[in-house]
Order: C-alpha cells, then structure tokens, then sequence
C-alpha cells in the first residue's frame, strides 16, 4: 500500500507478534518511529520511508524470513532473564544450572550483560556470553608483512613463507558425498531422514569447524609476529561465479582469514592495511609507454 507524500492515513495499523500469545497495537502516527520499536518488534512491522527518485512516502512492510527448525536457533537472554553465580549459569524458568564445558574461562570481575544460547544443523548447543574487557595491546614490533593470498598456498608471505592450504571440504569430499547419498534415499518425513541429515550436518560441521580453528591459529600467529599488514583485497563473491574455481575458492575461506586478521589487529593495536589489484588496460601501457 502506497501514500503519496502530503496524504494522512486514518485509522490504527494493527501490528501483531506473536510471542506466547501477546499482541502489539501500535497508532499509524507512532509508525515514523519504527527505529524504537524495531528491537521490539524484530522482523514484523511497518513503517513509513521515503523512497529515492519516487517523491513518496511508501507503506513498507517486512516480513519474518522463513527459517526451517533444522537450521541453525538462538535465543538471546537479557540480564535479568538469568543469574551468573560462581562460574553457573541459570536461565529462567530453569530450576538447576547449565552443564557447560567452557571453552574458555572468562575475565576475573566480569558479569555477562546477555546470553545467547544456539543450536547448529547437527543439533548441537552453544553458549554465547557477551562481557565487557579490556584487551591489552601487545608490544609494539619493528616488522611488517605482505600476505598474497591463493589457492594452492592459502597465504604467500612477503618473507618468502608459503602457508599451504589444508583442503579441508575436499578431504572430507568423499565422506560427504555418501552421508548425502544416504539422506536423499531415506523416505521423506521419517526418522531415519533425520538422522541422515544429522550425519550430514555432522559433515558439515566437521569440515567449518576445522578450517575456523586453522585460520585463527593462522591470523593470531601472524597479528603476534608483525605490526603492519599489507593485505590482497580479493572480490570473493565475483570470483566464485567462475564454476571451475568455486569449490577451490569457498574451500580456503579467504573472506574470514581477512576479517579475523581486520579485528584482531583492531585489538592489539597492529595496522592492517587492504590493497587492491590494478587491471593494466590498453589506456594504461600507452601512458606507461609515455613515461618512459
């Protein structure tokens, strides 16, 4: 429903979300403060925008984005919907606290302000605690290096040192394939389905979980050892266009080596710089050629 900029719209917008039976009726001249009841509402609700080139007000309403159960869940706790006591923690309505195997401990003197708990594809939960810390810079360095990154060697040092690249989604291509085969041969809606696709998000997360954990190792040792970083900023969403280096190209995972080498620097104080290739075109050599 479209309004062209000047009319009044009459009458209430009649806004629901449901969640555990309550509804939200909000005036349609509360609806230009969407910024506010936009955390409120999440993804249902309406609102007014002006609309670039049109010249109106455009009636805009957003959707909740279709989301199978098998996919991945969360939940976020606020803070006063859990207690923290003694390294325990106790959601609400939960008589006993979590079993948790902490991956890490957290900092001394920390009280977590929100709790997110989730559940992956291979029906696995996490615990997800955001406290406030204060990272200590590391120790300014004299060094700096230049990362080329590539598919046979996922990072090319300026130092000469090649980091190869582990393949990890095509060692587990085999294993993948047969756990997919077993799944598409199971009657759809049974038992039986669902365990083959839990094997298969156990695939999955097997091959996730260890590329995460070799680019960390690698973007920490490489933010300890040096003080500035020259990065090759690379189009990865263009580049697995190509159906020849797709596979090649989502397997290395240059995208999140890049952003753990960007925040972890932004931590410890190092400088990380992102340089982008130039395209010698034909305009190009001839001013090259005028140079000389």
């Amino acid at each position: 429903m479209a309004h062209e900029a000047g009319d009044h719209y009459n009458g209430l917008i009649c806004i629901v979300e449901q969640f555990k039976g309550d509804s939200v009726i909000i005036d349609s001249d509360m609806l230009y403060t969407h910024g506010i009841f936009a955390p409120f509402l999440g993804d249902t609700y309406s609102y007014y925008e002006q609309v670039p080139g049109r010249g109106a007000n455009v009636y805009i309403t957003t959707y909740p984005t279709f989301k199978k159960k098998q996919n991945d869940q969360s939940a976020t706790y606020a803070s006063n919907a859990f207690t923290w006591e003694h390294g325990q923690l106790t959601l609400a309505k939960m008589d006993e606290p979590l079993a948790i195997t902490f991956h890490r401990e957290l900092p001394k003197g920390c009280k977590p302000s929100s709790v997110t708990v989730s559940r992956d594809g291979a029906n696995r939960y996490f615990v997800s605690m955001l406290v406030e810390e204060d990272i200590k810079p590391l120790p300014a360095l004299n060094a700096q290096v230049g990362l080329d990154l590539g598919l046979k060697s996922m990072v090319i040092l300026s130092t000469g040192e090649a980091v190869g690249n582990p393949k990890f989604a095509a060692s587990d291509e085999k294993r993948l394939a047969k756990a997919q085969r077993r799944h598409a041969k199971k009657k759809k809606g049974s038992q039986n389905r669902e365990k083959a696709r839990r094997k298969v998000a156990r695939v999955h997360a097997r091959i996730n979980d260890r590329r995460r954990d070799y680019q960390h190792k690698l973007s920490t040792r490489i933010v300890n050892e040096n003080q500035v970083m020259c990065v090759e900023s690379l189009a990865v969403k263009n580049m697995v266009k190509n159906h020849c280096l797709a596979k090649a190209v989502s397997d290395v995972g240059w995208g999140e080596f890049v952003r753990q080498l960007d925040y972890k620097s932004q931590w410890y104080t190092r400088l990380s710089a992102f340089t982008y290739r130039t395209r010698i075109t034909s305009s190009l050599a001839w001013v090259r050629r005028e140079i000389r």
